[in-house]
Formats: C-alpha cells, sequence, structure tokens
C-alpha cells in the first residue's frame, strides 16, 4: 500500500510542474488600488492569459473601476454607458485575449494620480499540449485477381467433318458414362474358421501321442 502511495507522488510530482492553471493577480500587491502607484511597472514581467483573475482591493467608496478602451485609458474618460465597479475587493476574470484597459472613476484619480492599468492578456492557461490525433488511413482494399474469362467453345470451334482428330474420338452424345469399379472387401473369417486354425494342429499332436502310447 505504502509503495503504491509513493507511487502515486512521483507520477503527480512530474506531471503537475507541466501544467498551469488559471492565476489571480493582486493589482498593485500590497499597494492595493489607489493613485500615486507605477501600475506599469507592477504589469511589466507578468503573464496574463485567458481565464486568469485580477483583483482590485481598495477601501470601499474610496474608488471605483472601470474598464474602458484604448482611448478612454489614455484620455481619462469614461462613457456615461459603462457601470464601474465599488466594492471594494472587485474581481474581474479575463476571458478572452487581446489588450485590456481599466481606470479608476473617482475625481482625477485618474488623470492626476496616474490609477490606471494596461495589460496584455493572452491565450488560455498554459498546459500541455495537445496535438490533433490523425486519423491513420485505411489500408487498400486488395480483392481477387482478375481472371479472363475462359474461352467458352462455339459452334466455329468444332472440328470439320473428315479430320483425322475428330475421327480419333467418339463424340460427346455417343460416350458412355464412365464405370467406376467397385471394391469388394473380403468378408472377415467367422469365429468357425478360426477356432479351425487352432484345432487342426491339436487333432494331429492328440494322434501323434496316442500312436506313441500303441508302439
Amino acid at each position: 500500500m505504502a509503495k503504491q502511495f509513493l507511487f502515486a507522488i512521483a507520477i503527480l510530482a512530474v506531471a503537475l510542474p507541466a501544467v498551469t492553471f488559471a492565476a489571480e493577480f493582486l493589482v498593485g500587491d500590497a499597494n492595493g488600488w489607489s493613485p500615486d502607484y507605477d501600475y506599469e511597472g507592477w504589469a511589466k514581467g507578468k503573464e496574463f492569459r485567458v481565464g486568469d483573475t485580477l483583483v482590485f482591493k481598495y477601501p470601499t467608496e474610496s474608488h471605483s473601476v472601470y474598464q474602458v478602451d484604448e482611448n478612454g485609458y489614455k484620455e481619462c474618460n469614461i462613457p456615461s454607458t459603462i457601470e464601474g465597479l465599488t466594492s471594494g475587493e472587485d474581481k474581474i476574470t479575463l476571458d478572452s485575449p487581446g489588450p485590456k484597459y481599466f481606470v479608476c472613476g473617482i475625481g482625477f484619480h485618474c488623470l492626476k494620480g496616474g490609477q490606471k492599468l494596461a495589460i496584455v492578456v493572452k491565450g488560455g492557461p498554459q498546459g500541455p499540449t495537445n496535438k490533433p490525433k490523425t486519423a491513420p488511413s485505411p489500408a487498400p482494399i486488395v480483392g481477387p485477381p482478375n481472371v479472363a474469362p475462359s474461352h467458352a467453345p462455339t459452334s466455329n470451334d468444332s472440328p470439320a467433318p473428315g479430320d483425322s482428330d475428330a475421327d480419333d474420338y467418339p463424340s460427346d452424345d455417343s460416350a458412355s458414362p464412365p464405370v467406376v469399379a467397385s471394391v469388394v472387401s473380403p468378408p472377415p473369417k467367422s469365429n468357425g474358421v478360426q477356432r479351425m486354425e487352432y484345432t487342426v494342429p491339436m487333432v494331429v499332436a492328440t494322434a501323434m501321442v496316442a500312436l506313441v502310447n500303441v508302439l
């Protein structure tokens, strides 16, 4: 049992490093989501992928989070149609690849305080590459060899009258069916004959003994 457990642990130790699950990033780390912080430097060197989560943590009612386009990021312009997040611990799942932009909508936090974030999201979580399996090509079907049809005799193939070959052999109509000789096995010897083979020598021996006694 212990050996099986250790074997399972060894398999997990080999397999798990090859798989990277979806990650969760705390924006700003210990600083959280606040003005006067270098979020460009924070994002530098990090790899964001589809399925990862961004966590914006800040004091409630002090800040907000709006996801905008590139122009809204540069100009700190927030369209009125966009609804912001204000829970104090907003979690945003990155559900598609490409550039993503986030800004704070409170006062001049974005424009003067630089409270904004730009990242580039790559494909899904890293993991073992699954190569598409190619179905094997079907084996060629080998059919029976093409046999040329035998030449059926026609009336033109029959020998002409007077040919020597035609006279040497009788026609098919006059040919009698072949006679199959039956092999008759000899009847087995009866028990009387077998007894006679042993009785005759005994009679002769008995007569010789009697003759000797007489003499």
